[in-house]
């Protein structure tokens, strides 16, 4: 009885090794699909997990605001493909199984990890469990999905003020100091530094001679809210910000608002009635008899005027891809491109839902 037991088993065991060779090998790109979407990733377990302090301090955003904005950016991002399906794309794959190694969840995630740390690959690729090639694909993919998303949602506007909302703007910078009166916002450039450019003509425009980098230039107007309401992001580092404001169409826009109203400035930019800025040595030269008066005015424009200041380290300071250099092509690579518009409007998000600038906590709650 025992021997026929046995030959039963070997039998069974012979069978089921028949089987398996037999059975054809699955699909290589299946299975290489598969050994890229680990269930326990590190990021994974971070989002099932972690608190509203550690969603701050990893993605910039709390748990409510990160489901907020995963709301709607899933639909658009689970509704593109990642690659091309079958007769599309200059080389079709012939029956490729779209298997994601990524969910809407966890490509946010790299999103706003990349953003928020500007950690290397190597980082990312530990965090999310997943290979080079798709960390590349998932945040290029990711990242022009979210800014279309960004583009249509309230929240992350980036918008002129109305006249009744920069009157409004205006009368919180006068709570804070009385002498300020029609000052609804600041105005500032700021670099962000790149690799050379191989090209000898291209890099001289890229050449910042003040900070002596190769940089991008932006010029930036926040409102006395904390809001971002005016961007021109990406230029040559070579361009100055008078030029920025002046080929960028913003003055035209300053111009609409009623004379009694206007932004502040610091002595780079022209002044005209609805653009007062900080006077330099040389021009307080010229009224001797009115310089005191001048200089103390001078003192009140520097010290609202640092408000720019607060924005610019926000902007820069809590989305820290632009502590490393930028690629040197990155005006010409549209996901590069998109970094910039994509942080200032997280940026207002950030104010918006989550209350957090220094330009509002200073002059909304005084």
């Amino acid at each position: 009885m025992a021997a026929q037991q046995q030959r039963l088993a070997f039998a069974a065991t012979a069978l089921a090794l028949t089987v398996s060779l037999l059975a054809p090998p699955p699909s290589p790109s299946l299975a290489r699909e598969h050994l890229q979407d680990p269930p326990n990733s590190a990021m994974a377990h971070f989002l099932r997990t972690a608190d509203d302090d550690a969603f701050i301090k990893f993605l910039r955003f709390d748990r409510h605001t990160f489901q907020l904005i995963l709301t709607e950016f899933a639909p658009l991002f689970e509704a593109t493909p990642l690659r091309p399906t079958e007769g599309e794309g200059i080389y079709p794959i012939q029956g490729r199984v779209q298997v994601r190694a990524l969910d809407s969840p966890q490509t946010l995630a790299l999103i706003l990890r990349f953003l928020a740390a500007g950690t290397t690959s190597d980082d990312q690729l530990l965090q999310m469990g997943i290979v080079q090639a798709t960390r590349s694909q998932y945040l290029r993919q990711g990242l022009l999905t979210l800014l279309t998303v960004l583009r249509n949602w309230p929240p992350a506007r980036i918008t002129m003020p109305t006249v009744d909302e920069a009157r409004q703007m205006a009368a919180a910078a006068a709570q804070w100091d009385e002498r300020i009166q029609g000052c609804f916002g600041v105005i500032d450039g700021t670099v962000h530094r790149r690799e050379r450019p191989a090209d000898d003509q291209i890099q001289r425009l890229h050449y910042n001679g003040m900070d002596s980098c190769h940089a991008a230039k932006s010029l930036v107007v926040y409102g006395f809210t904390g809001e971002i309401l005016y961007i021109v992001c990406n230029d040559y580092g070579s361009s100055s910000d008078a030029g920025m404001l002046q080929w960028s169409g913003f003055l035209r826009i300053l111009q609409q608002y009623p004379p009694d109203l206007c932004i502040a400035g610091d002595s780079a930019f022209p002044a005209s009635a609805n653009l007062i800025r900080v006077l330099d040595n040389d021009e307080l030269a010229q009224f001797p008899q009115v310089r005191s008066d001048l200089e103390a005015l001078n003192g009140i424009l520097k010290g609202i005027r640092m408000a720019a200041e607060w924005g610019l380290k926000q902007w820069k300071g809590c989305w820290r891809v632009f502590h490393q250099d930028l690629p040197a092509e990155s005006d010409r690579d549209p996901v590069y491109r998109a970094i910039f518009e994509i942080s200032a409007r997280l940026t207002n998000v950030r104010v918006r839902l989550m209350g957090i600038s220094q330009i509002f906590n200073v002059f909304q709650r005084t």
